[in-house]
């Protein structure tokens, strides 16, 4: 016999696991040095759009908030 867990402990545990690691991870890539990429002539801009662009797919994939509302966030 299986027991389902409610969906209000579903939506508790995805925002107290996976909304601190995706942010940690976010800004891990925000803040360091430019030549950690491996990538030359990376620009700042450039490294924090890799960080947005790490976020949203973060977001999109474990699907913490509404795919809608990611997309909103991020603009």
């Amino acid at each position: 016999m299986t027991t389902q867990l409610p969906k209000e402990r579903k939506i508790s545990r995805k925002l107290t696991i996976l909304l601190p690691l995706v942010i940690a991870v976010t800004l891990f890539l925000w803040l360091v040095p430019t030549s950690f990429f491996g990538i030359d002539g990376l620009t700042v801009v450039e490294q924090r759009t890799i960080a947005i662009f790490v976020f949203a797919a973060l977001m999109w994939m474990f699907e913490i908030i509404p795919t809608w509302t990611t997309s909103v966030l991020i603009i």
